[in-house]
């Protein structure tokens, strides 16, 4: 038998109330003010509570607050004569699970009860964990009452688990007032609409605090490296300062200072590269103020310290500062020759922090072996992007062009990116010519023809100044004589660039001589071709 406790100090409605209760087959007690209620809380522990909120000393509002700052989270009902939204808005905040004004029905007050006990008794019938309903981080189990959020147990009225209920049950739909308030309390014109945001801010409330909470002892992972993984190798693309670092994420309280805490900690391609391999491009690092500093100190100094960059405009700052993090890397710089030489020359750590070099030739001999490395490149490239295979005659004509990239017949070109490009479009064409033929046969491959079509076509993209000068030619405007013979007059070729391809244009070279006042002088001396 369900035992609740009455609590009123007008004796007439306690006697009414009682005997309605004791008619349903309830357990009543009975208190004539809010003391008493409490002394009767702690000694008999009633399975729910109906207080007045008009008492003299400790009030229903009073009474509700002590009971649920104690943790006692016994269902209760309050009954008040004050039909003001506010008041009930804060009765509701306090914790109550119901409001009833008077003149009230018994009959719905009981039933009110029996709703709150039936979902009591259900919340702490313990069994299994029953089907869950979930949404995000929250998840509800509707057959034990039992809210979860974040693995915590939230402690939860019956109102406020059916508004939970409510709006996990239909995600990503905005449920208006009237139709969360049929849902929560049923049929009851009574209740102003507005208390759904009592409800919603105590429930926001306590999902904060939990948030708050688990933020203290929440661990922050900045690295993650297993013993029984291979070494790490970063490449960072961009490395500014904020990416070799790491950076602080902040937040602006209400009174405009920055706040952040360890979990706002986040950690950059040094320390992710911790143990490993860092590859950098040398001309984006030097591009990023800052970040050629960073680089040096961290790695002069063995530790990377985790700084904020130094802003142009007075912005709040975090106080929070880590410490600074150990860490074993070995950095890979990407540049050329010249970006080398002033590294070396301007940076005096330099040569002491980067002291392999590695010179990669842009041309290889023309040899078997080689050739062979290039049939594999574009065996793994017709793999990879899905390409007709590649004829023997088709890697030949490759590496012919690959030799007329190099500019002499007994080397290769080592940049293949310009190759693959003319490889892409001689797979193009087989497969429009294997596409175009009447009868194919098998699946297209890549042939001589094709390689030289694509050869062909680059070149005819890129040869508008070379057309522009035979057309010249042609028309008589531009006059090359070669033959005979002229007094201080030779023919040159000039070499140009136009992207891919490079081809001359034929100029002539004139010299005058004249009488000086400086006597004989040498001309290669004066060139600088000779001493």
């Amino acid at each position: 038998m369900p035992r609740v406790l009455i609590i009123d100090d007008d004796t007439a409605l306690l006697d009414v109330l009682a005997l309605a209760f004791e008619d349903a087959a309830h357990e009543v007690l009975t208190a004539a003010d809010g003391a008493e209620g409490l002394s009767k809380i702690e000694a008999q522990r009633p399975d729910a509570i109906v207080s007045d909120v008009n008492m003299p000393g400790i009030d229903g509002f009073s009474l509700c607050r002590r009971l649920r700052e104690a943790g006692n989270a016994t269902p209760l009902v309050l009954l008040t004569s004050r039909d003001g939204e506010i008041d009930e808005a804060l009765g509701l905040e306090l914790g109550a699970d119901d409001y009833v004004t008077k003149p009230f029905s018994t009959r719905v007050l009981l039933a009110r009860v029996s709703a709150l006990l039936r979902r009591q008794a259900l919340r702490s019938g313990g069994g299994a964990f029953g089907a869950t309903q979930s949404a995000g981080r929250l998840h509800l189990d509707a057959d034990r009452l039992e809210v979860r959020y974040d693995e915590v147990v939230l402690t939860t009225t019956v109102t406020e688990f059916r508004l939970l209920e409510a709006l996990t049950s239909r995600p990503g739909v905005v449920c208006s007032r009237p139709a969360l308030l049929e849902r929560i309390r049923g049929d009851d014109s009574v209740v102003a609409e507005r208390i759904i945001d009592t409800y919603v801010r105590r429930l926001r409330r306590k999902l904060e605090a939990i948030d708050e909470v688990a933020d203290l002892y929440r661990v922050n992972p900045v690295s993650c490296h297993a013993v029984d993984e291979p070494a790490p190798v970063v490449v960072e693309h961009a490395p500014s300062m904020r990416a070799l670092l790491g950076t602080i994420d902040t937040t602006l309280g209400p009174d405009g200072t920055a706040r952040a805490g360890h979990a706002s900690v986040h950690t950059g391609a040094l320390v992710r590269a911790d143990g490993g391999v860092l590859v950098l491009e040398a001309a984006e690092l030097l591009g990023h103020p800052g970040a050629w500093s960073a680089l040096v100190r961290t790695l002069r100094t063995g530790r990377v310290e985790l700084v904020m960059p130094e802003l142009p405009v007075l912005l709040p700052l975090p106080s929070l500062k880590p410490e600074a993090i150990p860490v074993d890397i070995k950095v890979v710089l990407v540049g050329d020759t010249r970006l080398y030489a002033l590294l070396d020359e301007l940076d005096p750590d330099f040569p002491h922090l980067f002291k392999v070099l590695a010179d990669f030739d842009a041309v290889i001999p023309r040899q078997a072996h080689h050739l062979g490395l290039y049939a594999g490149v574009f065996s793994r490239i017709a793999a990879e992007e899905s390409l007709p295979p590649f004829s023997r005659e088709a890697i030949a004509e490759l590496a012919e062009h690959g030799a007329r990239v190099a500019a002499t017949k007994d080397k290769l070109t080592a940049r293949l990116g310009r190759l693959a490009d003319i490889g892409r479009e001689a797979a193009y064409l087989a497969r429009r010519r294997h596409a175009a033929a009447k009868e194919p046969e098998g699946s297209p491959r890549v042939e001589g023809d094709d390689v030289r079509e694509a050869v062909r076509r680059t070149k005819r993209r890129a040869d508008l100044p070379a057309r522009r000068f035979r057309e010249q030619v042609s028309l008589g405007r531009i006059c090359v004589c070669t033959e005979g013979s002229r007094v201080g007059q030779i023919n040159g070729l000039a070499v140009m660039s136009a992207g891919p391809l490079t081809y001359g244009f034929p100029t002539r070279i004139t010299a005058t001589l004249g009488t000086g006042v400086g006597g004989t002088i040498n001309i290669e001396r004066e060139a600088q071709l000779s001493g």
